[in-house]
This record gives structure tokens, sequence and C-alpha cells, in this order.
């Protein structure tokens, strides 16, 4: 589950990295196309950020200790609520 996290990190970062450029480079040739390509990479980046936040909680609530931000934040007798 924790590599499913990073993956979504990962690859979270290099849509981040186009929509970034393409919208730089869409607004210098007032392309249309490029810009609107930049807002749905934006949108996937919402998406990915989305899906590692979710692996997070889940990790929180089954308790998975793997994950270096769970072990030092949780404790296996804490309340869930």
């Amino acid at each position: 589950m924790a590599s499913l996290g990073n993956l979504a990190l990962l690859a979270a970062f290099v849509v981040a990295s186009y929509a970034a450029t393409i919208s730089v480079v869409g607004a210098r040739r007032r392309s249309t196309p490029f810009i609107e390509s930049g807002i749905g990479a934006q949108s996937l980046v919402a998406a990915l950020l989305a899906l590692a936040s979710a692996v997070l909680v889940s990790a929180f609530v089954a308790q998975d200790f793997s994950i270096k931000y769970v072990q030092h934040n949780s404790e296996a007798v804490q309340p869930l609520f």
C-alpha cells in the first residue's frame, strides 16, 4: 500500500511539472490547446494527490506502521475517533 502512495506522489510531481511547463508555453504562444492541456493536467494532479492522501488515511485506520509518518504520529492503543 505504501508503494501505491509513493507512486501516486511521484506521478503527481511529474504531471505537475508538465502542467506548469505547458501552461507557460501556452501563455507565451497564446495557444488555447496548450493552456487547456495544462488545466487538464492540473486536474490529474489533484486526483493523484487525493489518491495519495487516501492511502495515508487508510494506513492510519489500519494501523499500518510500515509507513514512517504513521509510525511517528500514531499509536496502536490510540482510538479511531
